[in-house]
């Protein structure tokens, strides 16, 4: 089961995308669970992926500042009660063998309550339900103290980083360096390249940067 946010693009569903493409071909099952569902829907068919689909009540504004999507309200008790009663009914439902945070803690602090949620069920299972944190290699973060914390409680065992270990997590910022558990490096993680064509007898520009933000395209020149 992977939980996935987006606060304004949607590389992270590029990502999931791809994780459940590789997860099906080999005949497992996975569900996808999210509150940002809608911003990769449109470029995304996670069900023809083969991804089983659990929507939670949306989720809009930036990680430090979130929003209830339907009513504008800050992200209050009542909204949090409302997010994990959708994490438990998706855990029950689905009954994951192992649980993946795509970004947390890393990013979107407030999914802590969803990672409590998923986790409370957890621990009522009969046997034990490996949580997974999936980072990209790159990462910062304003509140360290606070992802220490959170993989403390819930990653202690299963940290993976995307990416080919060329740059390590602890490059990227002093306080990933002595991160408990040691990073895992996947490779990354990129949908298959498009046949080659015959390049324009022009320049080319390559632009190469972070997941694309609908609405907020740029001119170059």
């Amino acid at each position: 089961m992977i939980f996935v946010e987006s606060e304004k693009a949607f590389g992270h569903f590029n990502v999931t995308n791809e994780i459940i493409k590789q997860i099906t071909a080999q005949g497992g099952e996975v569900a996808l669970v999210s509150g940002s569902m809608y911003r990769g829907k449109g470029s995304f068919d996670f069900e023809k992926s083969g991804a089983q689909l659990y929507s939670l009540p949306e989720v809009v504004g930036r990680s430090t500042t979130p929003k209830d999507a339907t009513t504008g309200e800050n992200y209050d008790g009542k909204f949090v009660s409302a997010r994990q009663a959708a994490v438990t009914a998706a855990c029950e439902d689905f009954k994951p063998d192992t649980i993946l945070f795509e970004m947390f803690p890393f990013q979107t602090h407030y999914r802590e309550h969803d990672a409590e949620a998923a986790k409370q069920w957890a621990d009522q299972q009969p046997h034990p339900i490996p949580f997974v944190s999936l980072t990209r290699d790159i990462t910062h973060s304003q509140h360290p103290d606070f992802v220490s914390k959170m993989i403390d409680r819930y990653f202690p065992q299963h940290l993976l980083v995307r990416g080919d270990g060329r740059i390590q997590l602890g490059d990227t910022m002093a306080e990933w360096k002595n991160l408990t558990p040691t990073p895992n490096y996947t490779g990354n993680i990129i949908a298959p390249m498009p046949p080659a064509t015959s390049l324009p007898d022009a320049p080319v520009v390559v632009f190469s940067g972070g997941g694309y933000i609908p609405n907020m395209d740029r001119d170059f020149f």
